[in-house]
């Protein structure tokens, strides 16, 4: 019975009959709505009216988008009559009444913003916007699963059409470029060419000519286009590999605005990005030549505690940089986790700083706001470098308005920059205090003075934030408060190094205490010795140390039901996401991570090593073998093998953890080390005793 229907056997033996009459096939053409809207669904239809006006006026995609639309009103005008006949009672049916609406806003935003796009964009996003066609369709059927009406609608009717109606769109599209590849006057008009995005533009198509999944239309379509723009316009491009246009991204909702842009939750490569838009208040962008200078420099970092750029956008008079999409800088990530240790997020912010000040890059706008934090409690700088673009930008904003400023964010600012000279390593570490004040009490460093009055206060006067009071913020012990001290003497050359920040902060840390691993007694991991086989030792390695893959959130105390419980909710996010995203997707092979992790602490080894043998092979596709994803999970699938008594299959696995993590993260670091132990582990069962000793000098 289902928990959305009625309990008594007299509406039970009716749904029966009912069910028995009905067509299965969604191919026949709905009837005019016989019975009135029930309250329940009054709010789904009123969303479905708006998909229709919007998909009315789609050009791409018309007919999957009408069976898609078609699939919509078939669900709801079911639901409608098994709610008007009390087959469905909507008190029992709260969930899945709040997934349709759900399903039918994403439905309606989706339309919209289709709507928006330019013929362009549309064609490059064509696969993107078909994969999200068929994923809503997905959805549909997920809907009538939970509503229990599958002997009414036939899912597989629905995807099967959708199929059908996607070779008729490529049909349709493939003539529409046919004709405009025949007449130029309709190709300038339908691309909407000016002199601002004619290089974007040829650029963009010579990246789809570059890659090889355009069928042959698109490319005859393309590569006319693209000589005819360079005949017309004259010039050449020379695409650089970090180019990004707009023709490539789609804008979602702002999510940050400063003085230097605007940031932006967006989509590119069917990827969740943020785009930040570079241009001040005054709505000056940098020059050009600045900005290509510091992209130079970006391109090349390649770090764990630096955001990675993925590329920008010098095309047109709107630049933008793309990065990875990460929710929450420090200060909120320290919010939502009240009882996550600050000095986690130190350790990780003087590594990337050292990283940076060793290729003598400083970062020049360093608060916790530029400092990102994964769920997994790593912190990651980002906007490094912009405060030259600013100071660039600003220059110009002088000569254009007469109005000088300082450039920048004051507060965080050392003395020697707020009177004018240029940003310094030093700069940076005195940053990195006001930093650390500021995680540790959630306020901007010295917000009570006045602005007027700061610069003078702080250079002339020597004012630096005081010792929060005990209960004020978050604890502090003393050596972290005399470091921050250090961090803001008046004399640059008397604070310490990055290097020196994070021998500090890392010795305050209690060892083997890292954000996303369970704790162990260190003084039982460093006294224990290798050479006795102990099963708990072990599983240790393989559970309680699960790196990368378990985030913070996991509640470690949990017992045997309750990690049933956290499994059968891991599985449906698992199959959730496959089904919604593909196997390959970040998100389906993290939820595959996490539910084999619970799947060896519950003693199901087999289907654990299956999983994570599936991510391997899927990250390794996906990601790139030498990706940290990648590599956490070769280090977890090895430790199974050698549980399994697979020593060699271990060996294999994670030598090349250990070779990569050491050139990636160094050899000092916790997961190049816990890396190494596991391969002296394997060492030992291998009977290689030697090379065993060798890695385990504790």
């Amino acid at each position: 019975m289902s928990a959305c229907r009625p309990t008594n056997d007299i509406a039970g033996q009716q749904s029966d009959i009912r069910i028995a009459a009905r067509p299965t096939s969604i191919l026949l053409p709905l009837p005019t709505m016989s019975l009135p809207i029930v309250p329940a669904l009054s709010a789904a239809f009123t969303v479905f009216s708006f998909i229709v006006s919007s998909i009315q006026a789609q050009e791409a995609s018309r007919d999957q988008l009408n069976v898609l639309s078609t699939s919509t009103e078939q669900l709801l005008t079911t639901l409608n009559k098994e709610f008007s006949e009390l087959r469905l009672v909507p008190a029992k049916c709260v969930k899945p009444l709040a997934d349709l609406e759900s399903l039918l806003r994403d439905i309606h935003r989706f339309a919209e913003k289709e709507t928006d796009s330019g013929f362009l964009k549309m064609l490059f996003q064509r696969d993107a916007r078909v994969f999200k066609i068929e994923a809503f369709q997905r959805r549909i059927g997920m809907c009538i699963n939970a509503f229990e009406i599958s002997s009414l609608l036939n899912i597989q009717t629905m995807l099967a059409e959708s199929k059908k109606a996607r070779a008729r769109d490529a049909e349709v599209l493939h003539n529409y470029l046919n004709t405009l590849e025949q007449n130029n006057t309709k190709l300038l008009q339908k691309l909407e060419i000016n002199h601002n995005n004619t290089v974007a533009m040829m650029v963009s198509i010579q990246k789809q000519l570059n890659h090889h999944n355009v069928d042959r239309a698109e490319q005859t379509f393309y590569t006319h286009t693209l000589e005819y723009l360079t005949s017309r316009s004259g010039q050449n491009v020379k695409i650089e590999d970090w180019m990004i246009s707009s023709f490539e991204v789609d804008y979602g909702h702002e999510i940050g605005k400063g003085g230097f842009g605007t940031v932006y939750q967006g989509t590119w490569n069917r990827t969740e990005v943020a785009i930040k838009v570079l241009q001040n208040h005054a709505g000056i962008a940098p020059s050009l030549p600045s900005l290509r200078n510091e992209i130079d420099i970006w391109s090349t970092l390649r770090h764990p505690n630096i955001l990675q750029f993925l590329g920008a956008n010098t095309l047109d008079d709107k630049p933008f940089i793309v990065m990875p999409y990460i929710p929450h800088n420090a200060r909120e990530f320290l919010r939502l986790r009240p009882s996550f240790d600050p000095l986690h997020i130190l350790r990780d912010i003087s590594l990337g700083l050292e990283y940076l000040h060793s290729r003598k890059i400083c970062h020049g706008d360093l608060k916790a706001i530029n400092v990102l934090v994964e769920n997994s409690g790593k912190a990651l700088l980002c906007d490094f470098g912009l405060a030259r673009l600013k100071a660039d930008a600003a220059t110009r904003t002088f000569v254009h308005m007469g109005v000088p400023q300082i450039v920048g964010s004051r507060n965080w600012m050392a003395p020697e920059i707020l009177t004018g000279s240029r940003y310094r390593v030093t700069s940076d570490v005195y940053a990195f205090g006001m930093t650390l004040y500021e995680l540790y009490t959630d306020e901007t460093p010295l917000f009570t003075i006045p602005y007027a009055e700061l610069v003078d206060l702080v250079v002339h006067r020597g004012v630096r934030p005081e010792r929060p009071d005990p209960g004020e913020g978050r604890a502090m012990q003393d050596e972290l408060w005399e470091l921050a001290q250090q961090c803001w003497v008046e004399d640059p050359h008397k604070r310490p190094t990055a290097t020196q920040l994070y021998d500090t902060v890392t010795h305050m840390i209690p060892p083997l205490l890292q954000p996303g691993i369970l704790p162990m007694d260190a003084e039982q991991v460093e006294s224990r010795s290798i050479w006795a086989p102990n099963a708990e030792l072990d599983a240790a390695l393989v559970t309680g140390d699960y790196l990368d893959s378990l985030t913070p959130e996991l509640d470690c105390n949990l017992d045997s039901e309750g990690f049933r419980r956290l499994a059968k909710q891991q599985r449906n996010i698992m199959i959730s996401n496959h089904t919604l995203l593909g196997a390959g997707h970040w998100d389906t092979l993290s939820a595959m991570l996490d539910l084999a992790s619970t799947y060896f602490r519950l003693g199901i080894y087999k289907d654990a090593e299956e999983l994570q043998i599936k991510a391997v092979e899927e990250c390794n596709k996906t990601l790139g073998a030498k990706h940290e994803h990648t590599l956490t999970a070769k280090y977890n699938l090895a430790a199974t093998h050698r549980k399994f008594g697979r020593p060699m299959e271990a060996l294999a696995l994670i030598s090349e953890v250990v070779q990569c993590r050491r050139r990636v993260l160094g050899d000092a670091d916790l997961h190049t080390l816990r890396a190494e132990y596991s391969l002296a582990l394997t060492y030992y069962r291998l009977g290689q005793y030697q090379e065993a000793e060798a890695l385990c000098q504790f």
